[in-house]
């Protein structure tokens, strides 16, 4: 691990070279994208200083009462195909998407869920 940062907006370097070619990373997101792109291991990304303060305030969030809610459109083409739902980041890594958890996460999480509406095409009115 190299030092970085301080107060003048740095942050923390570790053996790692970030694919845009960053000097420092000052988001869990830049971390892990280092680590990805030097191949390193994501458990050890996800324990470096911005992951960890980034993750105490998710989990604030989440203690607020607040919830996964969402709405959205997506425009495709009429080719078969299939779309995800995830928790955790996903990344695409050697051609294939990777979603990750944090360690011991994917265990104890509570992924269960509810669609309220889900259509494809020109929207109808129920008779």
């Amino acid at each position: 691990m190299q030092g970085g940062g301080g107060g003048g907006g740095g942050g923390l370097r570790y053996n790692a070279k970030h694919p845009a070619g960053k000097e420092c990373c000052n988001t869990c997101e830049e971390v892990t994208e280092a680590f990805i792109s030097s191949d390193l291991s994501l458990e050890e990304a996800e324990q470096k200083e911005q992951c960890v303060r980034e993750s105490v305030a998710e989990e604030t969030l989440a203690q607020e009462g607040k919830s996964c809610r969402f709405t959205g459109k997506m425009f495709v083409n009429r080719v078969a195909g299939n779309f995800h739902v995830a928790l955790g980041r996903t990344f695409h890594r050697q051609g294939r998407l990777v979603h990750q958890f944090r360690p011991g996460q994917e265990h104890s999480y509570n992924a269960s869920h509810v669609i309220h509406s889900l259509s494809f095409g020109t929207p109808c009115r129920p008779s």
